[in-house]
């Protein structure tokens, strides 16, 4: 590791430490695991809290609210403490950028890569908005980095083999897409046939990683027996349920029907990739619409990528290849599809200079060059433009909501919303109901709403699906609610 590498890392956090601060969330998923942190630290298991009957949480792995838990258990509910937490996650992991990279580069472009992935205005963004894939990027590296270790030793047997399969477990129970690098680092091993002993070394892996893979899923399934129906009738309590049976995870009319519908998600989520999601997280910009410049970056990523494969594929090329097409086939790539590429940024931007090298070098060494400085100074400067202009959340009308009825209720009382349990109970300490389904037949969002007994009903601008699913059935029986509490369109309606 150069000083020059430390010295970049070390300005690089304190660019993130200026921007981050206290203020509440409003965004992303990060309220499940503040939540599961506080089930953890309170004693009550692994269990979602914010839900009247407190069922067990089977959908999130344990990691990422396992690290949150000691902040939680010390600090409360301090949201400085846990994005310094993740920023300091961020840069451990742009070091090992340069750890895993520099096998293949050399010491300046791999220091380029880092570098690139240090000022990225999207890292910066999710560091601050407090999400596992900051965690994750940094255990997939770890895993790429003792597998390259793991390939040069003689014997099967070792410590290097150890440490990658205890790499992949943390990024499994952090998220769990991680069973996709698993799956990449065996099929590597296999194929590759790494100093003759790869398919022992790949069954030393899979067997160290199957037995707490295994052993969460029996934990899944005896726990999903526990969960109260109305919990399961309109939500899915996990990824498989997620990824096989609905083709849009935010309108469960879309139901996956057919193979035909199967195939049509893979092509709208490489649509989503090569115009918006690959192009947006690269350069930092927000793309709107489609253009000739995002497509042309996207072709010389993939196109840096089919080059590696057919000359020496290597384990970055497997992690990254499996888990690109996992995301292909996943239906929620196409909506939050940049979060999703987050933690294979560091190879996003490899392929990119293998790109630029092989499609420039049919020009000469003067024009590749050219091209290369051009487009890795473009990139640069237009993520630190972006981390310059970035906007920090608003004050959300939401949050002064919750701040307003917090302790003025009575007690015991009962919410239902739209996709917003878990911030309410973060925000005023009230419980849920199950969740109202998002759907557009009303007769299901009334009959869920019955069934449940809530005291109120919540809806809020800054969770958009309450008013495309619960605002306009209320609408539409208004007889049988009235306004307890309205502020900047965010309303509390009492049942009648």
């Amino acid at each position: 590791m150069t000083k020059r590498m430390i010295l970049f890392c070390v300005f690089a956090a304190v660019v993130y430490l200026v921007f981050i601060d206290s203020r509440p969330p409003v965004s992303e998923d990060t309220p499940v695991y503040i939540l599961l942190a506080k089930s953890l630290v309170s004693g009550t298991g692994y269990t979602d809290i914010c839900f009247v009957d407190a069922p067990p949480h089977t959908k999130y792995p344990f990691i990422y609210p396992l690290m949150l838990a000691p902040v939680v258990y010390f600090f409360g509910y301090n949201y400085y403490l846990i994005r310094l937490m993740d920023v300091l996650l961020a840069m451990a992991s742009v070091l090992m950028v340069y750890a895993v990279f520099r096998k293949y580069l050399d010491a300046s472009y791999a220091f380029i890569i880092c570098a690139l992935t240090a000022v990225s205005a999207k890292l910066l963004m999710y560091s601050y908005k407090m999400v596992s894939e900051i965690p994750f990027m940094l255990f997939l590296l770890l895993a790429c980095y003792f597998a390259q270790k793991y390939e040069e030793d003689e014997n099967w047997l070792g410590l290097n083999g150890l440490l990658l399969a205890l790499s992949l477990i943390l990024a499994y129970f952090t998220r769990s897409p991680g069973v996709f690098l698993f799956f990449g680092c065996a099929l590597y091993f296999i194929i590759e046939k790494r100093r003759g002993v790869g398919f022992k070394k790949a069954m030393l892996i899979a067997v160290i990683f199957m037995v707490p893979a295994l052993l969460w899923l029996i934990r899944n399934s005896v726990s999903a027996a526990k969960i109260p129906t109305a919990y399961l009738d309109y939500n899915f309590s996990s990824y498989a349920g997620e990824f096989i049976g609905i083709n849009n995870i935010f309108n469960l009319d879309e139901k996956t029907a057919g193979i035909g519908m199967f195939i049509s998600r893979v092509f709208k989520n490489l649509y989503s990739y090569i115009f918006y999601s690959i192009p947006k997280l690269v350069t930092g910009i927000e793309i709107q619409g489609r253009n000739v410049l995002a497509l042309f970056l996207s072709i010389v990523i993939f196109a840096g990528f089919a080059a590696n494969v057919l000359k020496k594929r290597t384990i970055i090329d497997y992690c990254f290849g499996i888990y690109l097409v996992f995301l292909l086939l996943w239906a929620a790539t196409a909506q939050v599809g940049t979060r999703y590429l987050l933690p294979i940024l560091p190879f996003l931007f490899y392929y990119l200079l293998a790109g630029i090298n092989l499609i420039s070098t049919k020009f000469g060494v003067r024009a590749r060059n050219t091209a290369f400085v051009a487009v890795v100074t473009l990139v640069f400067l237009s993520n630190l433009f972006q981390i310059f202009n970035m906007r920090k959340e608003k004050d959300s009308g939401f949050i002064q909501m919750c701040l307003d009825i917090r302790g003025n209720l009575p007690q015991g009382v009962i919410f239902g919303s739209v996709d917003m349990a878990y911030w309410i109970y973060l925000y005023t300490g009230y419980k849920s109901g199950p969740m109202i389904p998002m759907t557009k037949d009303d007769k299901k969002v009334m009959d869920s709403i019955k069934k449940c007994k809530y005291d109120y009903l919540a809806v809020s601008p800054v969770f958009g699906r309450s008013y495309q699913y619960l605002k306009p059935v209320i609408e539409n029986n208004k007889g049988k609610f009235s306004i307890m509490y309205q502020r900047e369109g965010n309303v509390i309606y009492k049942l009648l």
